[in-house]
C-alpha cells in the first residue's frame, strides 16, 4: 500500500519495554479495529538522540525475518556483519540521511514464509531528510553494489516509510 492515510505508526523509546498487559500497550491496541503489530527492538543506538533516525522528516523501516531455529547468536552476528558491510559500501557519498539504527526484535515473530513459521526479526531504521533523498540513494551505483549482500539472505522482508508528524489534540480529535 502506498500513502495509507489510515495507518498509524508509533515509535517510542523505553528503558525497559512494557509488558503486553501494560495500560499503554492496551490503549494503543484499542485504537484500531485490526490487531496492531507491536514489537520491541534492541536498537544499536537511540532512535531519538542527536541525529537519531526517528527525528528525521521521513523514517524508513526494514524488517527481515529469519527462521528462529537458525537465529543463533553466531548467526545474528553474521547478519549484523553483512548489514555493516552493506552500510560501508552504501554510505559512501550518501546525501540526505539523518541517522541509522538497527537491531533484533526481542519477541519471536510469526511469519508464514519462514521455515517453521517462527522467526527472529532484524530491523533497520533509517532517517531521511526527504523521500526524494531515499529515492535518489537507491538509484546510486553504491546501492546497486551493496544490495546483493542483503538479498543473499534470501529471507522475506518488508520496507515502509513514515512521514514523521507530531500531533496535538486538535489533530487527532481529542
Amino acid at each position: 500500500q502506498i500513502q495509507d492515510k489510515t495507518a498509524l505508526q508509533i515509535t517510542s523509546e523505553w528503558a525497559n519495554p512494557p509488558d503486553p498487559s501494560n495500560p499503554f500497550t492496551q490503549t494503543v491496541s484499542s485504537l484500531s479495529s485490526t490487531p496492531p503489530s507491536i514489537f520491541h527492538i534492541n536498537l544499536s543506538r537511540s532512535a531519538f538522540g542527536p541525529a537519531g533516525p526517528a527525528t528525521a522528516n521521513v523514517v524508513e523501516y526494514v524488517q527481515s525475518w529469519f527462521p528462529a531455529s537458525r537465529a543463533t547468536p553466531a548467526f545474528q552476528k553474521q547478519i549484523e556483519a553483512d548489514f555493516a558491510r552493506f552500510e560501508e559500501i552504501f554510505s559512501v557519498g550518501l546525501r540526505g540521511r539523518v541517522g541509522l539504527a538497527s537491531g533484533w526484535v526481542l519477541e519471536e515473530q510469526a511469519h508464514e514464509d519462514v521455515e517453521g513459521g517462527k522467526a527472529r526479526c532484524f530491523v533497520a531504521v533509517t532517517g531521511w531528510e526527504t523521500m526524494g533523498d531515499f529515492e535518489e540513494a537507491v538509484k546510486r551505483d553504491a546501492f546497486k553494489q551493496a544490495i546483493p549482500l542483503l538479498y543473499a539472505w534470501g529471507m522475506p522482508f518488508k520496507m515502509w516509510h513514515v512521514e514523521r508528524k507530531v500531533l496535538d489534540g486538535s489533530d487527532v480529535g481529542v
